[in-house]
């Protein structure tokens, strides 16, 4: 059902999650046909929902900036910053390029807005979450 894994060179040993056991245990190496699954785990084909690691959230950090010679300039970015991941958003993320098409693009895939300040009356910043507890 869901195979075995090595957990690397170092220990070499390897278990039988559909089993629970490792080959060294038990029956000198061999795994015993009355063996029961680990508890929670599920037997069968399907897989358990909630039953994984729940994924971290991916955050994403722009500053920008407009031209203070021109009031009504399109906010620029001038740096970002991605904790995870922000695709397949990238590509918008680079410094000279348009905050809104970012923005744009960022919400239209899952991310949230959770803090948006101006630090003046020319530059501030955006910080937007995907997944994870949205605060």
């Amino acid at each position: 059902m869901f195979g075995s894994f090595s957990l690397g060179s170092r220990s070499g040993t390897n278990v039988d999650f559909s089993t629970g056991i490792s080959p060294g245990a038990g029956s000198g190496g061999s795994f015993s046909s009355g063996t029961q699954p680990l508890s929670g785990a599920r037997s069968g084909s399907g897989r358990s929902r909630g039953a994984g690691i729940p994924r971290q959230a991916d955050l994403v950090l722009i500053s920008w900036t407009r031209n203070p010679l021109n009031p009504g300039s399109a906010r620029r970015i001038t740096a970002s910053a991605v904790i995870g991941s922000a695709s397949p958003c990238t590509q918008f993320l680079i410094s000279g390029r348009r905050l809104t098409n970012a923005l744009n693009c960022l919400l239209r895939n899952g991310f949230v807005v959770v803090v948006q300040r101006s630090t003046s009356a020319i530059s501030g910043f955006v910080l937007l979450q995907r997944g994870g507890n949205i605060r």
